[in-house]
C-alpha cells in the first residue's frame, strides 16, 4: 500500500538531498556530511513552515 507521501509524489528531505549529493558529486563537487545534515534541516524547516502556514490559513477560513 502506497503511503502518503508517495501518492502524493512528494520527495522527503533525506532523498532530495541524496539526489543533489549524487548531482553534484557528478560534477566534481563534494558535499561534506555537515552541509548535507544543514540542507536537510532546511528542507524539513521549509516543509514545517508551509504545513503550519496552510493550517493557520484553513483556521483564519473556518472562522469566517
Amino acid at each position: 500500500v502506497p503511503s502518503l507521501r508517495e501518492q502524493s509524489g512528494k520527495v522527503s528531505a533525506v532523498e532530495l538531498v541524496q539526489a543533489v549529493n549524487e548531482i553534484l558529486s557528478a560534477a566534481g563537487i563534494n558535499m561534506d556530511a555537515e552541509k548535507q545534515a544543514l540542507l536537510q534541516k532546511t528542507i524539513d524547516l521549509q516543509d514545517n513552515l508551509k504545513e503550519s502556514q496552510a493550517a493557520l490559513l484553513l483556521e483564519q477560513v473556518g472562522d469566517l
